[in-house]
């Protein structure tokens, strides 16, 4: 394994590769070349002299994987509540730091990190703060985009702290102005994505997937004052008419999304909405969630949720809409970080081929997220966000399981993690 910074003036020549590109597996071995970070050309062309050659020999060579549901900041503790309560932003920032490079380890060459619970424009500076000193060098990482929680009083974010938990003034917004005024300082604080909870959810006590959070005049502020500075949104939605409500504000991606109707579906599909399904944080309450001591109310909410979670993946993959990889990982056993590639085999469980899989967790993430013209696909121009694996995921998804089978992660034209 690599240690260190390299510098990206180096080109680098990958040599007879098998090569899905994002979108596909290319009919015949292919050459490419990563100059200044982007990829040069694929097929052919000029070699700089100085150029670093990689031979792939049987190793597929695809992009790197994109996980666009995390919670860096979360970390496995003995007391989740002590955790989320007693850790101090300063703290979290350096799990966040830590769980960042655990993922980039597995392959995951951006992620998407969606807040930890609601500590308002504290947890917008936190992740920032991740994404400003990886992209300076000060420490190792994936591409962060950066997602900030917007919740009311009572949301499901709210509800992972105790009630008489001290808040302060900008962690929740009720009413119209004050939805409009949060996003307006997460921006200020540097935010890609807007993220709210619009019902209850699963990981929170004290409240039930079933609730409805937000009217629909409250979703359509936040999604206008979003829209009004570019940003993009994100909504957690269970139950149908929340979803449908968030949906019909005109949101970008839907997380979770288990109970949806067939209008929800209709409108999914019509707006190009991307779903984020998360199933490995369902699937590792459900089948671990006794043996690790999770909360009663977890394993009550999780084991409904989680097949109508799968029956609504196999509507929206026979309706061709939009769906993207997304693990939901927050630190804890059930679901920890450096574990995101077992969410792949869980899609080919539902239906999907794996190279349909691949493209979820490559060019279709990369879309999702609002990097699609960036990251997700090797052509001309991309960043070379690239890994080399052992084994044949097109035939075997479990072989990106075992992050030994990757054997070198390119990260923005770096290579970052060699294995041999």
């Amino acid at each position: 394994m690599s240690n260190g910074f390299q510098s990206t003036s180096q080109s680098i020549l990958i040599e007879g590769a098998r090569c899905f590109d994002g979108l596909k597996l290319l009919a015949h071995p292919v050459d490419v070349l990563v100059k200044d970070g982007k990829i040069e050309w694929v097929g052919s062309g000029s070699m700089p002299q100085d150029a670093r050659r990689i031979r792939a020999g049987n190793r597929l060579l695809m992009p790197g994987l994109i996980d666009c549901h995390v919670h860096l900041e979360g970390a496995v503790a003995p007391d989740r509540l002590n955790y989320v309560t007693r850790t101090t932003p300063t703290l979290m920032a350096f799990y966040a730091a830590h769980n960042a490079r655990l993922t980039l380890e597995a392959g995951f060459t951006t992620l998407r990190n969606l807040g930890y619970c609601t500590m308002g424009e504290v947890a917008t500076q936190v992740s920032v703060a991740l994404r400003q000193a990886i992209e300076r060098g000060l420490v190792e990482g994936p591409r962060i985009v950066v997602g900030s929680v917007v919740d009311r009083a009572g949301g499901h974010f709210d509800m992972m702290r105790p009630p008489m938990f001290a808040r302060q003034a900008d962690e929740t917004a009720d009413g119209e102005a004050a939805v409009r005024q949060l996003v307006r300082r997460h921006v200020r604080a540097g935010t890609d994505f807007i993220k709210f909870a619009v019902t209850g959810g699963i990981a929170s006590e004290g409240d039930d997937p079933d609730w409805v959070m937000y009217s629909e005049a409250e979703i359509a502020a936040l999604v206008d004052e979003s829209r009004s500075m570019k940003r993009r949104t994100s909504c957690h939605a269970y139950r149908s008419e929340g979803i449908n409500r968030a949906l019909r504000a005109g949101i970008d991606t839907l997380e979770h999304g288990a109970f949806m109707d067939d209008e929800g579906l209709d409108l999914l599909v019509t707006n190009k909405t991307c779903l984020i399904p998360t199933l490995s944080f369902f699937h590792g309450v459900v089948t671990r969630g006794r043996e690790l001591n999770l909360p009663a109310s977890w394993l009550e909410k999780c084991g409904p949720a989680y097949e109508a979670q799968k029956k609504t993946v196999r509507k929206v993959r026979m309706a061709g809409g939009r769906i993207a990889l997304g693990t939901d990982a927050a630190g804890g056993r059930n679901n920890p970080h450096g574990d995101n590639a077992k969410e792949l085999k869980l899609w080919v469980d539902l239906g999907f081929t794996p190279e349909q899989v691949l493209a979820a967790a490559t060019s279709v993430a990369a879309a999702a997220i609002g990097v699609g013209e960036i990251t997700g696909r090797i052509a001309p121009g991309y960043s070379a966000d690239l890994l080399l694996v052992d084994g044949d995921p097109l035939q075997d998804l479990s072989v990106l399981s075992d992050k030994h089978n990757i054997k070198r992660v390119i990260c923005r034209g770096r290579s970052v993690v060699e294995r041999e």
